[in-house]
């Protein structure tokens, strides 16, 4: 894969590849995670004391179905996908340009060797 390291510095995400890793990466994650935020909140909305996330996940599936573990998951997709791809894309970048500024292979010549350097003067032999 593509990506900003010190032994390939020329294969960069680009803007626009970041920003879509970014999308990927949380769109999948709420995926998978977002039956257990809404088990989460249901257990906090109602008084259901001893009672499990897993049974208010199995009594929600029972009564509203598959797509009653996803309610309200555009909403909070809409809320979190825009910021989690511009963070990932600003981090690439910012990685990238940190990269670049501490790359000690591109390292400038000692003093001793450029030329015009009259302050330093060479070792009489």
């Amino acid at each position: 894969p593509r990506r900003c390291s010190k032994q390939h510095p020329e294969e960069q995400l680009s803007w626009l590849e970041a920003f879509v890793v970014g999308a990927s990466a949380k769109l999948l994650t709420m995926s998978a995670v977002y039956p257990l935020v809404r088990g989460k909140v249901l257990l906090q909305a109602h008084s259901t004391r001893g009672v499990g996330l897993l049974y208010v996940l199995a009594k929600t599936r029972h009564k509203e179905g598959f797509k009653g573990l996803y309610r309200g998951f555009g909403a909070q997709l809409s809320k979190s996908l825009l910021s989690a791809s511009l963070k990932y894309a600003v981090k690439e970048r910012t990685e990238q340009q940190w990269m670049r500024l501490f790359d000690t292979s591109a390292a400038p010549a000692p003093a001793a060797e450029l030329p015009h350097a009259p302050h330093v003067r060479a070792r009489e032999a």
